[in-house]
């Protein structure tokens, strides 16, 4: 389905939210969203309670999320590689017949830097879709 997606982080003071149109393509309880964001190509899936999140272009990386684990997000720029521990304190992840949403929390890099990410794709109206009649 098409999907309308809205991207909120908050990392330390700084907050950013992004928006962007994508794909959410769902089996059983999983799910995967595909978007571009600033023209790079990302993926957002979830299954078995696990978030994985990866973004391919100008920025490349993938960081992986399971609730009490500590991961690690791969990031590439610029011919650089960084590698930096990820701890996640909080993962949540529905899916309905509208959409889809993630929250996460969680603490990373040395500093331990707290960080929140609230994702939501929500279908989105095609011009031209047929409403289902009113009931009278």
């Amino acid at each position: 389905m098409h999907v309308k997606i809205n991207i909120f982080s908050r990392t330390g003071g700084e907050e950013q939210k992004f928006s962007s149109r994508g794909v959410l393509k769902a089996e059983g309880e999983a799910f995967s969203v595909f978007y571009g964001l600033d023209g790079d190509d990302c993926v957002l899936e979830y299954s078995g309670g696990v978030v994985t999140q990866r973004r391919s272009g100008h920025l490349t990386f993938v960081m992986q999320f399971a609730e009490g684990q500590k991961t690690e997000c791969i990031l590439s720029e610029k011919g650089h590689k960084f590698v930096f521990p990820v701890f996640t304190t909080l993962l949540g992840a529905s899916l309905g017949e509208g959409g889809c949403s993630v929250t996460i929390s969680y603490v990373q890099g040395e500093e331990a830097e707290p960080t929140e990410l609230v994702f939501t794709a929500e279908r989105e109206r095609i011009q031209n879709e047929r409403r289902a009649p009113r009931a009278r």
